[in-house]
Parts: structure tokens; sequence; C-alpha cells
């Protein structure tokens, strides 16, 4: 893996780990895990965030039946500086990933742009990034490496998604707990009727964009939810 500065970017090449394929975790794998709910509350806070995504099902359920590639949080508008505040004092920064491809079969180029937590609500693809102390982005090696933050605010009953414009009743932006060992380390759950609507709304986008991961969680969520 390598990374440099280019002008205001930061360009990051790297072997990604993303899971689009389902297999079951190793041990080590299933650690891994266990020590990133474990880190959540004490690098975001225990409230103000939502976990969403792939995670949720595990955080909500105790059980990990696949391997997990990426963090996925959900944040209100009106949190987002607050959050930031707590994060970006602990190792991360803030960035909007203005680039992604590919550089050969294996290996994947990202390019980054620093921004401030106030442009988040404007900007795509959003990302906590864990830096070092000179502000360079470290490997994307580990599942605590970069968090994806998804946006989102009230519209009466209902909570959008800036990202993508999904519109949800806004009770699903936190649908539980997480139980730590003790209250600092528990943290909110977006609802499963959410995780499961995005994830039926990526399976409807077409063949061609469908994941298996993204199957297998559907599949999982109707049998949790009996639908």
């Amino acid at each position: 893996m390598s990374s440099y500065h280019f002008w205001k970017y930061q360009v990051i090449t790297h072997n990604p780990r993303h899971f689009l394929d389902v297999r079951k975790p190793t041990s080590s794998e299933r650690d891994e895990i266990a020590e990133v709910f474990k880190k959540l509350p004490f690098l975001l806070g225990t409230n103000k965030w939502s976990l969403t995504g792939g995670l949720t099902i595990p955080a909500s359920t105790g059980n990990i039946l696949r391997c997990h590639g990426d963090i996925d949080i959900g944040v209100k508008v009106e949190d987002m500086e607050e959050v930031s505040g707590r994060i970006l004092s602990k190792g991360y920064g803030l960035y909007t990933r203005v680039f992604m491809g590919h550089s050969s079969r294996k290996e994947k180029v990202d390019i980054y742009e620093a921004i401030d937590p106030k442009q988040a609500r404007i900007k795509k693809n959003v990302r906590f990034v864990r830096i070092d102390d000179r502000h360079k982005i470290v490997r994307h090696g580990y599942l605590l490496d970069y968090m994806d933050v998804y946006l989102c605010e009230e519209q009466g009953e209902m909570i959008r998604c800036l990202e993508d414009g999904f519109t949800a009743p806004k009770e699903w932006h936190v649908g539980g707990m997480y139980q730590g060992q003790c209250p600092e380390q528990s943290f909110p759950l977006r609802d499963l009727q959410y995780i499961k609507a995005i994830k039926e709304r990526i399976i409807a986008r077409g063949k061609e964009r469908r994941r298996e991961k993204d199957v297998f969680d559907d599949e999982t969520l109707k049998s949790l939810l009996g639908r």
C-alpha cells in the first residue's frame, strides 16, 4: 500500500478487503468485529449516531454470520459537528472520497479530500479515516481504519439520507442499543427494518448491482423479522 499527497488530495493505493461474497469469519475476524463494537463508543460517543449497514445485524443479534469489510454509521446533520469533534481528536480525519478506481486487478486507488464537518452536508462519500501523526492516511487493512458516514435529516415524521435520498420512518434511525459490558460500551443501532429496506433497495437496482452479501443479509433479515 502507498499513500501520498497530490495538491489538496491524498492518494492511497491498497488491496481492498470488501467481502462482496459470503463466507464464515475466522476466529480472528470474529475477534476484530468484537473489538470494533468495543471501540466504537470510545471513538464516537454513546449517542448522537447509530450503527447502520451489515454490521447492525450481528450487533443486534450477537451472531456473526459472515465476514464484514466496512463500518457504516448514520448521523443527523445537526449532530455532525459534535460527533466529528470527538473522533477527530482520536487519530481520525474527515474526508470525502472524490475518486475510486483500480490500478490493477488487485489494487484499488482511492483519492481523498479533507473537509470540515460543516461541509459534510453538501459532500458525497464522506468518511472518517484513520491518520498518523503527520495527518497521512494509514493503510486500509483493518475495519476501524475508516467509517462511511451517512448524514440524514428529519422531514416531519420521516428521516432522509442525504447520500442517496432514501427516506424512512424517523423511528428507524435508532431501533435499539448494542449492549456492551457497561453503559460506556453501549451504542445506538439502526432499526433492522431500515437495514432490510436498504438491502432490498440495493438488490432491486438490477442484476449487475446484486452482491452476494446483500442477498444473504436480506434473507437473514426476512428470517429475523418474520417476512
